[in-house]
């Protein structure tokens, strides 16, 4: 949803009211959680907004651009029904129709360290796929995600243990699909993590993930890839549309650590996608970051899930933080010419509290080749406010 300064100054003005020392996470949720009284039954509302604003320039452009937009204005409902049910609904008002919906669930959590989930899922694939949009360290995700599918309809078995956690499911696609009653094809994922440094202030995370995926009857699909800008519009990267696709499947690789305030991070996804009678072609990518806050405090990890989670500044008047990170695309492989992509990104964030970010990004992004087989290159300096509870 694309919108004006002043829409976005106004939404800087709700996040400095909302600035100050941190309070309790309990003050927020007490206040909009209700209980029954036996404790079986729960409802809580939910919500996040991100406005973004972005200073885009490159060689392609003819002078540089600015644009603002709410990149995600979200509502969510979740709770417990009969003590072992979970639910969770959210809608996302700032995307495309085909992507409003994202959690979509029901739960049963009756079993011993065992959950099973069937609706709108995160397919578990990449450790930042599945951190929370309110938790990742940049305001875009790395390029590498672009060969990760996200939301799916599907069924879901989770199961944990004080250091582990891991996760299968078979899924189909999106829900608007569905409902148009449009084939989509359907895949397994599978993700397990192990963590074993997991004490206050230091953490070690593995990771392995894997999804195969048959493609929509009309064996059709494209990979592509914005240059981690939203407010974009120019891809560098893109396959364009593959025929004849006979099944996809992608394998991945995740570290992380935490030492105080120090963290680092990194992936590499791999996706080869076999053809008949076409050639079989294989796209990859990869990328690193690192952080350090620079007032104390850390980032956060959640063992159970093995993702992270928003930061909880301690100090007075919030946490800042630096970050890096590099990554890397290519989908260039046979006679598939989509391009080799990589960018820089350099980030400063500011935790006001628990619920208010303001976050600030340098994007240096370099195709050579693009996806037209030029070099290309974008630079961008983008900021956002976020607010969720």
């Amino acid at each position: 949803m694309m919108v004006d300064r002043q829409g976005w100054i106004a939404a800087l003005g709700l996040a400095i009211l909302t600035c100050g020392p941190p309070a309790a996470a309990t003050d927020w949720e007490d206040r909009l959680r209700y209980v029954s009284a036996d404790e079986r039954f729960s409802i809580r509302l939910g919500g996040r907004l991100h406005a973004d604003i972005a200073q885009i320039d490159g060689e392609s452009l003819t002078s540089a651009e600015t644009e603002g937009e709410l990149r995600r204005a979200r509502l969510s409902l979740s709770g417990t029904a009969f003590g072992d049910w979970r639910f969770r609904y959210e809608q996302d008002f700032a995307a495309d129709q085909d992507a409003q919906i994202k959690d979509a669930w029901i739960g049963y959590q009756g079993l011993d360290r065992v959950r099973v989930r069937a609706g709108n899922l995160q397919e578990p694939v990449s450790l930042e796929e599945l951190t929370s949009s309110n938790a990742t360290t940049f305001m875009e995700r790395a390029l590498p995600n672009a060969l990760v599918a996200g939301y799916s309809l599907g069924l879901l078995a989770e199961t944990w243990g004080q250091d582990w956690t891991a996760a299968l499911g078979g899924f189909e696609g999106r829900i608007r699909a569905r409902e148009e009653e449009v084939d989509q094809g359907w895949g397994l994922a599978g993700r397990a993590v192990y963590a074993p440094v997991n004490a206050a202030g230091r953490r070690l995370h593995a990771g392995v993930s894997f999804a195969y995926r048959e493609p929509p009857g009309d064996r059709r699909l494209a990979f592509s890839s914005q240059p981690e800008i939203n407010l974009s519009e120019r891809r560098l990267v893109s396959t364009g549309t593959l025929s004849d696709v006979d099944d996809t499947l992608t394998g991945g690789i995740e570290l992380a650590g935490i030492w105080g305030p120090w963290s680092l991070q990194a992936e590499y996804l791999r996706t080869e996608v076999r053809r008949s009678p076409r050639t079989d072609v294989t796209f990859q990518g990869w990328y690193v970051l690192g952080s350090w806050f620079i007032t104390g405090g850390r980032r956060a990890y959640d063992a159970r899930t093995g993702t992270f989670d928003p930061v909880r500044p301690s100090g007075t008047w919030g946490a800042w933080e630096l970050a890096a990170r590099y990554s890397v695309l290519d989908l260039d492989d046979g006679p598939i010419t989509g391009g080799e992509e990589r960018n820089w990104t350099l980030g400063v964030n500011w935790y006001a509290n628990r619920q208010t970010r303001l976050m600030v990004n340098w994007i240096d992004a370099e195709a050579d080749p693009n996806g037209d087989g030029d070099r290309e290159d974008l630079r961008a300096i983008q900021a956002r406010v976020q607010f969720f509870f």
